[in-house]
């Protein structure tokens, strides 16, 4: 998916869409920055899931 299509949606609804971005050239390249990524992905789940 084009990230333009993804920050679209954001802007759109916010209320439903949280998207981070990461310094990558490609999708395949997920695993550029690990730590932040569990701390982003972490605080998501605790402000909507666990808490």
């Amino acid at each position: 998916m084009p990230i333009r299509l993804s920050q679209t949606l954001r802007h759109d609804r916010p209320d439903l869409v949280a998207l981070e971005t990461f310094d990558a050239d490609h999708t395949l390249c997920w695993n550029t920055d690990p730590d932040r990524w569990h701390e982003t992905v972490t605080t998501w789940l605790k402000a909507r899931v666990l808490h």
